[in-house]
């Protein structure tokens, strides 16, 4: 359950900082804002029900503050809404991704740090065995059932959090190629939990061959 909500959590930050970055390309753009704020009253928005669409000052506030997750049902009539579905869900950023697993890493370190140094010490205890040299060394996967004990014990949340701890840490790079070992952890990730579809498609895709 605590890696559920931190799955949960790390998605959260992302959705903000995602969420900020987008309408930052709209600052300048005060017909954009002022034509979503109506559009909104319009569709009887209880957040911007009391804007005056004639105060500059009173459009940019509700727009800093508004929920565009919230509104999405509403994309299809509002160009806006379908450009923040595409910016925020379909081409992720994985530099947002990145910055936003360094803040969840600052504040939930205390939470998940011990279990992650756990995981990161058998991984390397595994990789500097006997069995696994003598198998690296002739090509072989004769000691692969060691690696197979290990992961059989994650569920799908905490697999899929491994690999966002691996995939955005700068420090753990290494650990993208200790994992493709014998190809038995990036096959099993679940895609019904990917937070970042395209991204995550296509960064397993690559590190499963």
């Amino acid at each position: 359950e605590v890696i559920k909500s931190c799955l949960s959590i790390f998605g959260d930050i992302y959705y903000e900082n995602a969420n900020k970055k987008f309408k930052h390309m709209f600052l300048d753009d005060d017909d954009e804002i002022v034509d979503l704020i109506g559009f909104l009253q319009m569709h009887q928005v209880s957040e911007v029900a009391s804007v005056q669409l004639s105060s500059k000052n009173e459009v940019l506030a509700a727009f800093e503050k508004l929920d565009l997750k919230k509104v999405l049902h509403l994309r299809k009539d509002k160009k806006m809404l379908r450009d923040f579905f595409q910016y925020t869900y379909k081409d992720v950023d994985e530099l947002t991704i990145e910055y936003s697993y360094h803040e969840f890493d600052i504040n939930y370190d205390g939470i998940l740090g011990s279990y992650f140094n756990s995981v990161l010490t058998i991984i390397r205890f595994l990789s500097e065995s006997e069995f696994e040299r003598v198998d690296k060394h002739n090509n072989t996967e004769n000691n692969k059932i060691y690696r197979e004990i290990l992961f059989s014990q994650f569920t799908p949340h905490e697999m899929m959090m491994i690999y966002y701890y691996i995939k955005y840490l700068p420090s753990n790079q290494w650990l993208l190629e200790e994992l493709k070992t014998y190809n038995l952890f990036y096959p099993r990730l679940n895609q019904t939990l990917f937070l970042f579809w395209s991204a995550d498609e296509n960064n397993i895709q690559e590190l499963s061959k």
